[in-house]
């Protein structure tokens, strides 16, 4: 019996690991489609299915979204701004408490290597849920 669940264990683990993989390549590949939209809606079909993959993100990928602001065009930042909007709306239309979220948007609104865009929208993303925010953050 422990054997067998110890293989199952195993057979799981597997899974997982190929989700997440595949996970991680879905999410590169819905970036790439949003960075190589242009002008006169060159790629926006293509952009527009990855903001709608992107949007139903959980809470925790705002970080990696709001990394992604770096190198990206005008259009491609609005279109990732819409994205991270969305998954904060959401998240507070269905009652979670993304207060969770405080620490790793507030380390991210710190590092000044970030783009200044995606820090202001951590930024606005915190003061949603905690007006504290601009005693401690803005001073330092």
């Amino acid at each position: 019996m422990q054997e067998f669940w110890r293989r199952a264990i195993y057979c799981g683990l597997g899974l997982w690991s190929l989700s997440t993989t595949a996970r991680a390549d879905e999410f590169s590949d819905h970036i790439a489609a949003i960075k190589a939209v242009q002008r006169e809606a060159e790629g926006n079909a293509a952009a527009s299915k990855a903001v709608v993959a992107l949007s139903v993100s959980p809470i925790t990928d705002l970080p990696k979204v709001l990394a992604q602001f770096e190198g990206a065009s005008p259009l491609a930042a609005n279109y990732l701004r819409s994205i991270v909007e969305t998954i904060v709306d959401r998240q507070i239309d269905a009652g979670v408490d993304i207060s969770k979220s405080k620490p790793d948007l507030e380390a991210f609104v710190l590092h000044t290597k970030h783009d200044p865009r995606a820090r202001r929208l951590a930024y606005e993303t915190v003061l949603r849920v905690d007006p504290t925010v601009e005693q401690r953050l803005i001073p330092g």
